[in-house]
């Protein structure tokens, strides 16, 4: 598979069917390590089995026993390689996408990662949407449907600031949403033109105006 996107310059992965049964080590390779292709920006991965922090966490956090005793030096390489060409869209949604795939997926692309799909990742807490409200700020497309980890969503505000002039669709279904969530929304996200809110817990005391 690593040949077949190389000799094709690949720019997208997408897994379907069988294909979202690749292992935890075979992903790792494709998408942080070294038979990750040079052109990759697109890395479409929900259902995947092998999405998970362990199968993504960077070098000097997993142990597969062929880093020639550098001590955490292969991580380097690893994340050197990938801020090179880094990835622009990611769908990780109906994964065991946790706060170690954050930084070893997403916080490398910066501000080059435009979309990013998390629906039902369960294992994202609020430590992993601190970092990405702090490492990822030129977002345009943030979905976080369901992720029951997010109890309070206390890193949401960050994250609107930070993405203010790019964010334009946010689908928060099935979270806590609270004022000063939506006031955040309304006076500081001023590019957001869509905002999905199915089923999420609101808790909104008097009535705020998107003015969208």
């Amino acid at each position: 598979l690593a040949a077949l996107l190389r000799a094709r310059e690949a720019v997208g992965l997408e897994l379907r069917g069988p294909a979202r049964a690749l292992g935890g080590e075979a992903l790792r390779a494709l998408l942080v390590g070294s038979l990750r292709p040079p052109l990759l920006t697109r890395a479409l991965l929900s259902g995947a089995a092998g999405v998970c922090e362990d199968a993504l966490a960077p070098r000097d956090e997993y142990d597969d026993g062929d880093d020639g005793g550098d001590d955490g030096g292969g991580a380097a390489t690893e994340m050197d390689g990938m801020a090179a060409q880094p990835l622009e869209v990611v769908d990780a949604s109906f994964t065991a996408f946790g706060d170690g795939c954050v930084r070893a997926l997403l916080l490398p692309a910066g501000g080059a990662l435009r979309e990013l799909r998390l629906a039902h990742c369960a294992a994202l807490s609020e430590h992993g949407l601190g970092e990405l409200a702090h490492g990822c700020r030129g977002l345009e497309v943030l979905e976080l449907r369901f992720c029951r980890g997010l109890v309070a969503c206390v890193h949401l505000e960050p994250l609107l600031s930070n993405c203010a002039r790019t964010l334009r669709e946010l689908d928060l279904s099935g979270l806590p949403v609270g004022d000063e969530h939506v006031r955040r929304m309304a006076t500081v996200a001023r590019a957001l033109r869509c905002v999905r809110l199915f089923l999420s817990l609101i808790h909104i005391s008097e009535p705020t105006r998107l003015g969208m």
